[in-house]
């Protein structure tokens, strides 16, 4: 397994260290309105410098029900620490629903073909970008993966950090279906639309999970359904469930797992 850099900078020294770029996702205006805020922007941090570029780049979806952006330990840092480590990592603010249901997956697939636009200015394979997602996040990233609409959208590969996964009451995690779907909230359609468990088949990407038994905030079934449906269709996963942390732990360095875990995200990542 590929070693992580361990970095003995101060944080803001590493910040200066990432090459940042940061783009309107919709520089034209996007197609659908929200009836909120209309901004997407995509943050890119590009290989440190004096640090191999490996060529894979990481779209990134923070968490936060649907409702908000857990933006920083579910977005920059992540990014920086990839950065670090040779991979072009795109912090996604993406578009809250607002009960417009395919606001944050058009976000989503936009940052992917915007990475694959810019792949020679940044030295990035475009057969080796993926999507992250955290919590609702990963439930964005999981319909991109699972809901696909053109090939220069579809991730090469996935990264969910507990994720909400299925919209089945019981199942998901009730806050953000009801941000997601507004008042298609419950009906049969759009229930089974947004189980993305439901969605897997042979197209879809390979996929990681990463998450806490002990998540008391979205049932660990989620995962594990989605596990299951990507082993039964041939398609290539690994899942990591670590024994505490609860949900939302994202990059933060209490985190008791975070070096096995970030270092099992290189070596999913460097294997692609």
């Amino acid at each position: 397994m590929r070693k992580l850099m361990m970095l003995t900078v101060l944080a803001t020294a590493t910040w200066t260290m990432n090459a940042q770029q940061v783009f309107n996702v919709w520089p034209d205006g996007p197609a659908d309105n929200n009836g909120a805020d209309n901004t997407s922007t995509l943050t890119v941090y590009t290989p440190s410098e004096g640090v191999e570029n490996t060529g894979k780049a990481l779209v990134i979806c923070p968490g936060g029900g649907y409702a908000m952006l857990a933006i920083g330990h579910e977005g920059h840092e992540m990014a920086r620490l990839l950065a670090d480590n040779g991979i072009t990592a795109a912090v996604l603010k993406y578009r809250l629903p607002n009960g417009h249901h395919n606001i944050p997956a058009d976000d989503a697939r936009e940052a992917i073909r915007i990475v694959r636009r810019h792949a020679q200015d940044w030295g990035v394979d475009p057969a080796k970008v993926g999507i992250s997602g955290f919590s609702a996040g990963g439930h964005l990233a999981s319909t991109v993966l699972t809901h696909h609409k053109d090939s220069l959208s579809i991730p090469s590969y996935g990264l969910l950090f507990y994720p909400v996964i299925s919209a089945r009451p019981g199942i998901t995690h009730e806050g953000s279906a009801i941000n997601l779907l507004g008042d298609k909230m419950g009906r049969a359609r759009w229930v089974r639309e947004y189980s993305n468990d439901e969605q897997i088949d042979k197209t879809t990407p390979p996929t990681m999970l990463l998450l806490s038994s002990d998540d008391n905030t979205v049932p660990v079934d989620n995962s594990l359904r989605f596990y299951k449906n990507l082993i039964d269709n041939g398609i290539e996963a690994e899942m990591h469930i670590y024994p505490v942390g609860g949900h939302g732990w994202g990059m933060n360095k209490d985190f008791s797992y975070r070096r096995p875990m970030t270092e099992a995200m290189i070596d999913w990542i460097s294997r692609r």
